[in-house]
C-alpha cells in the first residue's frame, strides 16, 4: 500500500507540471461551462431582441382586395409595406432577404367578406434562423386584425362561441419546478459531465502510459521494488482522480456562471441551486467515481499498448465521438432509466444523472446502476491488469 501511495505522489507531481493536462482538468471545464451558460444565453437574448426590434418588411400582393387589412398592417410599429411585387417575385425576394414576409390577398376577398365567408390568405415566410420570429410577429398582427371580425360575426348571427367549445380543458401540471427544470437541463449536464470526465482522464492516461514509454521512464518504474499491480493501481487512481476533478471544476464553473449571470431570473437560480445541492451532487459524484475508474482502465490499456504518444492519441481521439453515442441515445425523447438499460455502460449513468437532476430517481434503479458500474469497472480493471502485465505489450516497439 505504501508503494502505491508513492506511485500516486510521483505521478501527481509529474502531471501537475504538465500544462496541457492542467488545462484540460481545470481551465477547460471551468471556462467552457460558464461560456455556454453565460455567453450563449446572452448571445441568444441579444439576437432575439435584435430580431424583435428590427423593422419588418412585408410585401402585400392584392392590397386593393382588402384595404382595411392593409391599413391595419401599415399602422403597426416597425413595419414597412411593399405593394409593388407580383406573386411570382415573392419567393425570390424572401430568399435574398429583400423582404421578410409576404401576404397574398385573393381577388374574391371583398365579396367573401360581405357574405361572411372564409377567405384563404397566403402567408409566405422563410423558416430557420431569425425568420421564425418574423413569422410569429406577422401572425400576431393578423390575429389582432381577425379577432374583432370573428367577434362581430358571432354577434351578427347571435351565436355564443361556447356552443362550439363543449369542453374547456384546464391543464394542471403536477410536476415540481425542480422536475420541470431538471428535465430541461438534465439532458445537457450528463452529456457535459461524462465528456469532461473522459477528456480529463484521457490526457493523464496518455502521459502515464505512452508518454513514459517514449521518455524511457516506464522501464525504470517497472524495475523499482513496487510490483506491477501496485504501479498500475497508482496510475489507475491518478487518472481517475483527474477525470473526476475535471467534472468538479466544471461544476464550480457552472455555479459561478449561474450566480453571476444577470440574464437568469432569480427563481430559476433558486431552482438551479436546489438541483445542484449537496444530495444531487453527492449522488452524481458517486456515479462518476466508478465510471472514471472504468475510463482509466480502458484508456491506460490503450496508452500502454501504443508504441508512441502520437499513436495513442490517434486511437483515443475518435473515442470521444464513440462515447457520445450512448449519451445521445439517453437524450432522445421517451428514453428513461429502466431495468432493461440499467446495465448498458455510459447510457445508464447518463439516464441516472438525468433522474437525479429532475429529482425522480428510483433508489432501486440507482443501486442497480451502481452494481452494474462496479461490475464493469472491476472487469475492465482486471482485464487491463492482465493485459498490461504482458511484457510484449509494455515493451511493444
Amino acid at each position: 500500500m505504501y508503494r502505491t501511495f508513492t506511485i500516486i505522489k510521483k505521478e501527481l507531481r509529474d502531471l501537475v507540471r504538465d500544462r496541457r493536462t492542467m488545462f484540460f482538468m481545470i481551465i477547460f471545464p471551468a471556462v467552457i461551462i460558464p461560456f455556454l451558460i453565460g455567453g450563449v444565453s446572452k448571445l441568444t437574448t441579444s439576437i432575439m431582441h435584435k430580431e424583435m426590434d428590427k423593422t419588418l418588411k412585408i410585401a402585400i400582393v392584392g392590397s386593393e382586395n382588402d384595404p382595411k387589412l392593409v391599413e391595419f398592417i401599415r399602422e403597426q410599429d416597425k413595419v414597412i409595406l411593399i405593394n409593388t411585387l407580383s406573386e411570382d417575385q415573392i419567393k425570390s425576394q424572401i430568399l435574398n432577404e429583400t423582404i421578410d414576409a409576404a401576404i397574398l390577398i385573393p381577388n374574391y376577398a371583398r365579396e367573401y367578406l360581405s357574405k361572411n365567408k372564409q377567405i384563404e390568405l397566403k402567408h409566405y415566410f422563410r423558416s430557420g434562423k431569425g425568420e421564425n420570429i418574423n413569422e410569429k410577429r406577422l401572425n400576431q398582427i393578423l390575429e389582432d386584425y381577425f379577432s374583432p371580425l370573428i367577434k362581430a360575426r358571432y354577434e351578427l348571427f347571435s351565436i355564443n362561441k361556447l356552443v362550439f367549445e363543449p369542453y374547456a380543458v384546464y391543464k394542471i401540471d403536477v410536476a415540481t419546478e425542480q422536475e420541470k427544470f431538471g428535465k430541461t437541463i438534465g439532458t445537457f449536464l450528463p452529456y457535459m459531465f461524462l465528456l469532461f470526465c473522459f477528456s480529463g482522464a484521457m490526457y493523464p492516461a496518455l502521459d502515464l502510459g505512452a508518454g513514459e514509454k517514449e521518455r524511457g521512464t516506464l522501464e525504470t518504474i517497472l524495475t523499482s521494488p513496487a510490483s506491477q499491480l501496485e504501479i498500475l493501481t497508482g496510475k489507475f487512481i491518478v487518472v481517475s482522480f483527474f477525470g473526476v476533478m475535471s467534472v468538479v471544476f466544471g461544476l464550480i464553473g457552472m455555479l459561478a456562471a449561474i450566480n453571476l449571470n444577470s440574464e437568469i431570473p432569480p427563481e430559476i437560480i433558486k431552482i438551479a441551486m436546489t438541483i445542484l445541492g449537496t444530495k444531487p451532487i453527492f449522488l452524481m459524484l458517486s456515479l462518476l467515481f466508478p465510471i472514471a475508474l472504468f475510463f482509466a482502465a480502458f484508456l491506460l490499456s490503450i496508452s500502454f499498448y501504443a508504441k508512441t504518444f502520437k499513436e495513442a492519441q490517434s486511437i483515443m481521439g475518435p473515442l470521444n465521438i464513440l462515447i457520445i453515442i450512448p449519451i445521445m441515445i439517453g437524450m432522445m425523447p421517451g428514453i428513461t432509466l429502466e431495468p432493461s438499460n440499467a446495465w448498458i455502460p455510459i447510457l445508464h449513468v447518463s439516464l441516472a444523472m438525468n433522474d437525479i437532476i429532475a429529482g425522480t430517481l428510483s433508489w432501486a434503479l440507482y443501486f442497480e446502476v451502481m452494481l452494474s458500474l462496479l461490475f464493469f469497472t472491476g472487469l475492465s480493471m482486471w482485464i487491463s491488469v492482465k493485459f498490461v502485465s504482458r511484457e510484449e505489450v509494455i515493451f511493444r516497439g
